[in-house]
């Protein structure tokens, strides 16, 4: 999964605007300056090209105000062709043309549906209606963006005139002021809070930490790299190397948004999705979750573990009353429906079927989903039964070779539960203890009875489970996906096991619940640390 994030920002050290704070204020550049600023870009641009590496987003991070240049719009365009690059923008103060410039970025054959625009608010420079209008004229164009301004208590009515004119769709965030010399009163904190919800985390600063940021590499115009703005300086050029792994922090603190946005260990990715240094809200469309050692965990607190009734600890149940009034719920697991229901029996009128059986089982209907209600099912076969509630989809098999996997049951020290669908096998697992675990040669003499290349198998907590090589939990995603009518990428999943990176894969935002596989954290984009708290996915308001 591409999950590089490189921040650019050129020699650009002009401003069409004059703001009193600014040292690039109206200061204009030299032709010389443009064609050196833009032969930088252009190296950056084509350098980019020619990787194999997915580098998956690009930010321009300009001095001055770059988007008031043509070239730099072409640069934007190239970079939005590449089929390894997710997202692509900038930093403006939307003072640009937007159709001419839209228009340069088309004829580029740039990727709209990849471009994000980071507007930042300049009171002294424009007016509300102005910026609004700039702001709704992009949203319109299919344009992501969002926008964001200083901290200014001076200008807090300004601001709340700002949150209220701004389009629908288009999110306000506020930056502390750096030079305001002392601290916000207890009035202030909360008008800007009523702002923008995420202020808080702009008076609590983190401690940096290096290893929560893997990926992210910030260049500058000759090529010298740091591993974000603020970060130690300049060490070695990307042209020469182009890593990130030997960079230095050498911060003792992360001070600026720019610097803790993009940590995998920062709350606001869920919020704002896979590149959150954009800063542009994300709300998927849908949720798959996993069951054990994710809503029931495994090394989580002894009460979660032990409850004394089928059900889910209050703060997940919580969750899945907040989130399903805004979008549908799934299960994903590799546990029967049944089990799964027995487990979750709290939880299920909030959600709107699952993913089980690790694949082979798929459940869509929304509402009262208890095994065994009114439903129409379907084998993958293709044979249909009507029924009127839910719709089941089965991936099953033909097992000739059940009677003798059975017969060593007793030798090999396992139990066989067959799972099936009108006589049909649909998964079988194989339990044992899970202290004991599966040896290499006992997973051979169970799959050398198998047909070659037809099954997956795989292991989870003492079992082995086995069934049909089409299915995982990815497929059972992108199977409900198609019923909603929606893509895959507009969905998250949450979970801690091997058995989930195949859903992380598939879906356009994973989680991983810390403690869980390593291999599934290196898949996902954000580490929970005390699941589900800091789950907060973005709820688009009325407007």
């Amino acid at each position: 999964m591409a999950r590089n994030m490189i921040q650019y920002r050129g020699s650009l050290k002009s401003c069409n605007y004059g703001c009193s704070y600014c040292p690039f204020a109206k200061r204009p550049s030299s032709p010389s300056e443009l064609i050196k600023d833009r032969e930088d870009w252009m190296r950056f641009v084509g350098h980019l090209e020619t990787q194999v590496e997915p580098y998956g987003a690009v930010m321009v991070v300009p001095y001055g105000e770059a988007l008031i240049h043509d070239y730099y719009w072409e640069g934007l365009a190239r970079l939005s062709r590449m089929g390894t690059m997710e997202a692509v923008g900038a930093q403006t103060n939307l003072s640009f043309d937007i159709e001419r410039q839209l228009t340069i970025f088309n004829e580029n054959g740039g990727r709209k549906e990849k471009l994000r625009v980071w507007a930042t608010f300049h009171p002294e420079m424009t007016t509300v209606p102005l910026f609004a209008e700039q702001c709704r004229k992009l949203l319109s164009a299919g344009i992501r963006v969002c926008a964001g301004a200083v901290g200014v208590p001076e200008n807090l009515e300004t601001l709340r005139r700002l949150k209220e004119t701004l389009p629908g769709g288009c999110c306000l965030w506020i930056n502390r002021m750096d030079g305001l010399n002392r601290r916000y009163t207890e009035e202030e904190q909360q008008a800007f809070l009523r702002i923008d919800p995420w202020f808080y985390r702009e008076l609590h600063v983190k401690k940096a930490m290096p290893e929560q940021c893997p990926g992210r590499l910030f260049v500058e115009s000759d090529g010298r790299m740091r591993r974000c703005t603020i970060s130690a300086p300049p060490e070695g050029n990307w042209y020469d190397t182009g890593g990130t792994e030997t960079l230095p922090c050498r911060k003792k603190a992360c001070t600026c948004y720019l610097a803790y946005g993009g940590r995998m260990d920062c709350e606001e990715r869920t919020a704002f999705g896979r590149w959150p240094l954009f800063r542009i809200p994300w709300s998927p469309r849908a949720v798959f979750l996993d069951v054990d050692g994710t809503l029931i965990p495994e090394n989580g607190r002894v009460e979660d573990r032990l409850l004394s009734h089928p059900g889910i600890s209050g703060e997940w149940l919580d969750f899945f009353k907040r989130e399903s009034r805004t979008r549908p719920l799934f299960l994903a697991t590799s546990l029967s429906w049944k089990e799964a229901a027995a487990k979750c029996g709290n939880i299920l009128p909030y959600i709107s079927g699952g993913v089980f059986a690790g694949g082979a089982h798929v459940v869509f209907g929304p509402g009262n989903n208890q095994p065994g209600n009114g439903h129409s099912t379907k084998d993958h076969s293709g044979d249909d039964h009507s029924g009127d509630d839910r719709l089941e989809i089965f991936y099953t098999f033909d097992a000739p070779w059940l009677p003798q996997l059975s017969a060593l049951q007793s030798d090999s020290r396992f139990r066989l539960r067959l799972f099936e669908h009108e006589g049909r096998p649909y998964k079988l697992t194989l339990t044992r203890p899970e202290k004991r675990g599966w040896r290499q040669e006992e997973l051979n003499a169970v799959t050398g009875l198998l047909t070659p290349g037809a099954f997956r198998c795989f292991t989870e907590r003492g079992n082995l489970q086995i069934v049909s090589r089409k299915v995982d939990k990815g497929s059972g995603v992108r199977e409900l996906c198609a019923l909603m009518g929606i893509d895959a990428r507009e969905t998250a999943a949450v979970g801690d096991s091997k058995e989930d990176i195949a859903m992380f894969r598939t879906c356009g935002y994973g989680i991983a619940v810390k403690g869980g596989s390593l291999k599934a954290a290196a898949e996902a984009d954000f580490i929970s640390e005390c699941c589900p708290r800091d789950i907060r996915f973005h709820t688009p308001a009325p407007h």
